[in-house]
């Protein structure tokens, strides 16, 4: 059986106090449906540092499957899983 093709599509959105906001969805390219998506919200220091990254991923119909916050710090620290 031949594996079926498939794209994933980004979409970005700039919000207030530069904020990001972030959605990728992965289709087949034959009929269209989708396979998953996964969303991203950005935040940033003021000094324009990265400082959060919220992730969240969902299955083909919508139902979340994972969530994840992601800190970033100015010291110099790695980031961390919260």
């Amino acid at each position: 059986m031949a594996e079926r093709e498939s794209q994933e599509t980004t979409q970005v959105t700039k919000g207030k106090n530069g904020r990001t906001f972030q959605t990728y969805e992965t289709r087949y390219v034959d009929t269209g449906k989708l396979i998953r998506k996964r969303e991203e919200k950005t935040t940033y220091y003021s000094t324009g540092e990265l400082k959060k990254i919220k992730q969240k991923r969902f299955d083909a119909s919508g139902k979340k499957l994972k969530e994840r916050n992601i800190k970033y710090f100015k010291d110099g620290r790695q980031p961390i899983a919260e």
